[in-house]
């Protein structure tokens, strides 16, 4: 139980962090979304507490469907966890050139600037890359097994082994996302 409440409370300390930082690079790249920070706050604070409590209860109350919903609220916490960082860095990197503009006396755009499109869109795609390799690997990618025969010649190997089958199986990941269904498939 101990090591559940500790997986908990380290999930949820990061993905409080990597929201956070979203949430930031959100409200600076998207001028509207300024107007309706409460709401994206709401939404980070649900998304926060529904990973690290639907494991929770996932393991209190083993079902399908408690971890069918584990793994969406995870495979989201994911994408967060992999995007922020770069959205933060292309946020840095944007605050630099807006100090360096300031420093040389530049007057400072009223429309958005072309740094700031650039920004979003760029943003955008790291989402939208990130969650749909995340998406399939979710619904699609844990079918999708591979099975592959090799014939090894091994010189010097005794004729009493002649002829016998090694198997090797790697990269289950067993757990949350890959049950016994998976496994029998």
């Amino acid at each position: 139980m101990l090591r559940i409440v500790v997986f908990v409370v380290s999930v949820g300390a990061l993905s409080a962090l990597f929201h956070a930082m979203l949430y930031q690079w959100a409200v600076d790249a998207f001028p509207r979304v300024r107007a309706h920070r409460r709401v994206l706050i709401g939404i980070c604070a649900v998304l926060v507490i529904g990973a690290p409590s639907a494991r929770f209860l996932a393991h209190l109350f083993p079902s399908p469907w408690a971890t069918g919903f584990y793994a969406a609220l995870m495979i989201e916490a994911i994408v967060v966890i992999v995007s922020a960082p770069l959205l933060v860095l292309t946020r840095f990197a944007g605050r630099l050139r807006e100090r360096r503009a300031k420093a040389r006396g530049e007057p400072e755009p009223k429309a958005l600037s072309r740094r700031q499109v650039l920004e979003a869109t760029a943003g955008s795609i790291v989402l939208g890359a990130t969650s749909s390799a995340l998406g399939w690997g979710a619904i699609r990618g844990r079918h999708a097994f591979e099975l592959e025969e090799v014939a090894v010649r091994i010189p010097g190997l005794p004729k009493a082994l002649d002829g016998y089958t090694l198997v090797q199986v790697s990269d289950i990941h067993v757990g949350a996302f890959v049950q016994e269904r998976e496994l029998d498939e």
